[in-house]
């Protein structure tokens, strides 16, 4: 009731109010965590967490839900389109670091069995893994399928 008599107002929770305001803004996620950083150094933001992936609740896994009549019809088949038929070729894929390391279902950039290009340990070093080591042995195509070096892997990649 607008009239109560305690004189309470009843305003939206400040941190669900940051959430919805970034989604419906399109705010980016490193200025997001950049602001949260800031507002949590006042006594009123204390709960405030310190990541834009922690207030959206971003989730940690995907569900792939597998479509009928299949993930690879237009890739087999092509699309027709005004009589013609296209074929489609998937030539590559352009991502950043963490992207590649999802979409391959191996360690993230910062893991010590991450290098993509080469059998190699990192070492933690000043608050980080770094890949000290030259001449490696290099990944191939067939190592990466068969799991060769089950360390890397985190899963069964979809472009296996």
């Amino acid at each position: 009731d607008e009239n109560d008599s305690d004189g309470e107002d009843k305003l939206e929770d400040p941190i669900d109010f940051l959430r919805q305001w970034a989604v419906r803004h399109k705010i980016q996620s490193t200025a997001l965590t950049e602001l949260q950083k800031y507002l949590k150094s006042f006594p009123n933001f204390i709960l405030l967490p310190s990541d834009s992936r922690t207030l959206l609740k971003t989730p940690r896994s995907t569900e792939v839900k597998l479509m009928q009549p299949g993930s690879y019809e237009i890739q087999e088949n092509g699309i027709e389109y005004e009589g013609e038929i296209y074929m489609a070729k998937i030539d590559c894929f352009v991502c950043d670091a963490p992207a590649r390391s999802y979409i391959l279902s191996i360690k993230g950039h910062n893991g010590y069995k991450s290098c993509s290009k080469c059998c190699i340990t990192g070492e933690y070093k000043d608050n980080r893994v770094v890949f000290l080591q030259t001449g490696c042995r290099r990944r191939t195509d067939e190592s990466f399928r068969s799991h060769e070096d089950n360390e890397h892997h985190i899963g069964k990649s979809p472009l296996t």
